[in-house]
């Protein structure tokens, strides 16, 4: 490999990178309108069940099962996040 097609590999993943952040940023967004729809049904804001089901259904797509565990653990953590995201709001809306 040149120097020329490492560069180009390199602009890709920043590309990715980028496009990631964006989708994260709108995550958290639509994360936080959940949490408010959530607290005006008084809803909990946390379903165990339904976290595991969309953890499943994620790991299913992915075509390489040895990456499986790692996505599994990102995707938990992304959910902690927005789960963060929400707590604050009940946070916020209590004072």
């Amino acid at each position: 490999m040149n120097e020329k097609e490492l560069e180009s590999l390199r602009q890709l993943v920043q590309d990715i990178d980028q496009n990631l952040a964006s989708l994260l940023e709108k995550r958290l967004q639509v994360s936080q309108a959940m949490g408010k729809h959530k607290l005006k049904a008084r809803k909990p804001l946390y379903d165990a069940a339904q976290e595991e089901r969309h953890i499943h259904e994620l790991s299913e797509l992915l075509e390489k099962a040895s990456q499986r565990g790692d996505v599994i653990k990102w995707v938990r953590r992304l959910r902690d996040i927005g789960r963060k995201v929400r707590t604050a709001l009940v946070m916020k809306a209590g004072k």
